[in-house]
């Protein structure tokens, strides 16, 4: 399979590197936005642009985003008409979601990955504008994309250890106009960054619906 993966603000390649060790076969592409571009993005929209004329003439099978990311592969559907056959969103806040989804990691898994990450934010914080940074934190809404399109997006949340919370669907605020059109997944024990904190976990979900989807392309 021919992957397109996204990763969200302040992160780069390597937030996907442990998940990438679990899939080796597959042709894997991860869009990194030049800094020059994100620099003077002000909006999702001036990165998806971006995205956009840089593949718009390749073939994917998927594309696999993470947080803001997946905003961009939902515009690049909606916006662009861009032949996407599946899009998994991962931790992907369309509307602010209630405190329950606002932690970035499991306790256990934010010491491990404490060092990593702070390194990674200090790096990549500079190459984002202020003014993109506020359209993801308060006051937002992104879900009209998603009222565009006939495809259904597939979204991949961590549980936050707690999978039998009576509003984990709730707290995500989406409202049932949005979930008809989203079809979600939850991953055990994990927060935002699903990608390090159960690679291995989230690339067997990932692989379970990829398959459906070819079966359905088969039908």
């Amino acid at each position: 399979m021919k992957l397109l993966f996204l990763y969200g603000i302040n992160c780069n390649k390597d937030i996907y590197t442990s998940l990438l060790s679990y899939m080796q076969k597959e042709e894997v592409i991860i869009a990194a936005i030049p800094h020059a571009v994100s620099k003077t993005a002000q909006k999702i929209e001036d990165l998806s642009a971006w995205v956009y004329h840089r593949y718009r003439h390749e073939t994917f099978d998927a594309i696999i985003a993470h947080s803001m990311g997946g905003i961009i592969a939902v515009q690049l559907a909606a916006v662009y008409s861009m032949p996407i056959p599946k899009i998994i969103c991962l931790d992907t806040n369309f509307v602010p979601a209630n405190a329950f989804y606002r932690n970035l990691m499991m306790p256990v898994h934010l010491e491990r990955y404490r060092h990593f990450l702070e390194e990674m934010f200090d790096k990549e914080k500079p190459f984002y504008h202020p003014a993109l940074r506020s359209r993801l934190q308060e006051d937002f809404d992104y879900r009209p994309y998603l009222y565009k399109l006939q495809q259904k997006i597939t979204v991949i949340y961590g549980d936050r250890g707690n999978p039998h919370s009576p509003t984990l669907i709730d707290d995500l605020n989406l409202g049932e106009a949005a979930l008809r059109h989203l079809e979600l997944h939850f991953l055990a024990n994990t927060c935002h960054l699903p990608m390090l904190e159960d690679p291995k976990g989230l690339a067997k979900l990932l692989y379970t619906l990829l398959a459906q989807n070819k079966e359905k392309e088969v039908k």
